[in-house]
């Protein structure tokens, strides 16, 4: 049984439903009025001659009475656009102007029998049956009208034969009285069928605005997820920034051996963490569309023996076979970064489900494609989690969310970088037996290889030495350890926490040859407004870099939008010192 607000909102379906099929029904009627209009003065042509003319003219003129009557009630609901709760009265409304075309047209039959014209007697006859069966169509959305109409016209038709008092009618009495009841079980049919496609479409519409709360609420996490993330990694990484450059500090002053191993372990650490982050920030900026593809034409061979080179020993420390087996010299046409990202994801995760067996890596050539792919002995994957382990955080086999196993990122980002290149991927896989993942590539074109600039020289550990650094950071931890780097390469630096107090310290100095500033200052203030500022102070374009630890998708887009270099905090020592060292190249 319904409860009281179950019976409610049952109720106001019910009325939703019968106010719409009462809208059409006035609908139909506006748009069937002229074909209607048409029947009466056909219907005096064709008696003409045979019936008093007085009579005749005087049923067409309360006919059309009655159908501008009609119209008029039309046009009177179209204008007042009834709400559900009136719609009832309307359909009231409908039902006493179709009584009275039943007894128009009945009456017809009955005023205009002449019983010795078998012709006239049909028309009478179809005309009456032609108005009854169309009249189904709309009449269905309210059968109330429906019985209304019917009634009294065969009524009327019926008494006239009587009244002829002629056995032939008797026969033509019966099956009038059989045609009736077809006629009210056509309609009721008719009417289920009218009010189930009403329905229908009201559960449809009810169904997409279901889904459209869904995807609202989903869409809603997921901002809710990504401000979670860039406030989360944005934290972290102001830590972890600082103890990556003090690490390489610390090397630059350490001899001992000793200590060179423990420095070591902790760099390895660093390095965990550091790829946990990347990966965030990986998802952020795929998120955010701020990564553009760049496809060259490119030999894999390099690119291969860099693989090679480095998970080998990875997998060979946890008794693994790995080997890489290349057939031909092949070319693709790719992005060389993001292809070697979405490999390396998945040669990581070979090595990381794996715990018996090998890995193998094939690259072979097939018709216009060049396949790479990975194979393991690992744990294998359920065919029915085949789509699953390509969204995020997912991981089968990690429950306890062990961070040495990752984050759950690695295939998603491969598949959104090759949603993003347009390289279709492919996975085979059966649980407990391992798992392929096949990449397709576009084959390359050696003609149109571009040929490599030939680089400088690589002039030694103090190649930047003189530069003037401006350092802007709101973390201390940040600025010393940015400042112990750059003192260990010979850099002159300058540290503020803010745009005024660079201005400041800078007030009696020459402009810096860089600046390094974070991207997110205090009170509101952003990396890209410092360094306009102190462009404008100097009247030069000075090169900068916009180094953030957000993770957020319009923070991301702001800061590239800026035109600066952009690097994500920890950054390398090493990718900070090459950027540093073409601006020393641009300086001589």
């Amino acid at each position: 049984m319904l409860n009281p607000s179950g019976s409610s909102a049952a109720d106001s379906y019910t009325q939703q439903i019968t106010a719409q099929g009462i809208d059409i029904l006035y609908r139909s009627l506006s748009r069937v009025g002229l074909v209607f209009s048409l029947m009466p003065v056909t219907t005096v042509w064709v008696m003409w001659g045979h019936i008093n003319p007085a009579l005749l003219i005087g049923w067409c003129v309360v006919a059309y009475l009655h159908i501008f009557s009609g119209l008029a009630l039309v046009k009177l609901y179209l204008r007042q656009r009834p709400t559900p709760a009136e719609a009832p009265r309307w359909g009231r409304y409908y039902t006493y102007v179709s009584f009275a075309t039943g007894v128009i047209w009945g009456g017809a039959s009955l005023l205009f029998f002449v019983p010795d014209s078998t012709s006239l007697q049909v028309f009478i006859l179809v005309v009456v049956v032609v108005l009854s069966i169309r009249s189904i169509t709309f009449h269905a959305y309210w059968i109330e009208s429906y019985y209304a109409l019917l009634i009294p016209t065969f009524s009327l038709m019926i008494l006239s034969m009587l009244l002829a008092n002629e056995a032939a009618y008797e026969g033509l009495i019966i099956n009038l009285i059989m045609g009736v009841v077809i006629l009210v079980h056509v309609a009721q049919n008719a009417r289920d069928e009218a009010l189930a496609s009403i329905r229908l479409r009201f559960e449809n519409l009810d169904l997409v605005e279901q889904l459209r709360a869904e995807k609202e609420k989903a869409e809603a996490a997921n901002r809710d997820k990504t401000r979670f993330l860039a406030s989360a990694s944005h934290d972290l990484r102001q830590p972890v920034q600082a103890l990556t450059l003090f690490a390489h500090a610390l090397r630059q002053e350490l001899h001992e051996s000793k200590a060179l191993a423990l420095l070591d372990d902790m760099g390895r650490s660093i390095e965990a963490l550091n790829q946990l982050l990347v990966s965030l920030l990986d998802i952020s900026k795929l998120d955010a569309n701020i990564i553009k593809p760049d496809k060259t034409h490119f030999e894999l061979q390099n690119l291969i023996e860099v693989l090679e080179a480095e998970y080998a020993p990875q997998a060979q420390a946890k008794g693994l076979s790995f080997s890489v087996k290349t057939e031909g010299d092949l070319l693709v046409l790719s992005d060389r970064i993001l292809l070697e990202t979405m490999l390396r994801n998945l040669i990581s995760n070979a090595i990381r489900y794996t715990n018996s067996g090998g890995i193998e890596v094939l690259f072979k050539q097939q018709g216009d494609e060049v396949l790479a792919a990975v194979r393991d002995t690992g744990v294998g994957i359920a065919s029915d989690q085949h789509e699953d382990i390509f969204r995020e955080f997912y991981q089968i086999t990690n429950p306890e969310r062990d961070h040495s196993k990752g984050l759950g990122l690695g295939l998603a980002i491969v598949k959104r970088l090759a949603a993003l290149l347009q390289h279709r991927i492919a996975l085979e896989s059966q649980l407990g037996k391992g798992s392929c993942f096949t990449l397709a590539i576009p084959k390359g074109d050696r003609a149109a290889m571009a040929h490599p600039e030939a680089l400088p020289p690589y002039l030694g550990q103090r190649d930047i030495a003189g530069l003037r650094v401006l350092v802007i950071d709101d973390e201390a931890a940040v600025r010393e350890g940015m400042q112990a780097v750059l003192q260990g390469w010979g850099c002159e630096t300058i540290l503020a926490v803010s745009e005024e107090e660079a201005l400041e310290k800078l007030e009696n100095h020459e402009a810096p040859h860089a600046i390094i500033c974070d991207y997110r200052l205090r009170e509101g203030k952003t990396g890209a407004q410092a360094i306009e500022t102190l462009r404008r102070k100097f009247g030069m374009v000075l090169p900068a870099i916009i180094v953030t630890g957000d993770t957020d998708p319009e923070r991301l887009r702001e800061a590239q939008a800026s035109g600066n270099a952009l690097m994500h905090k920890p950054v390398r020592p090493a990718k900070l010192r090459a950027y540093l060292r073409s601006v020393q190249r641009r300086k001589t």
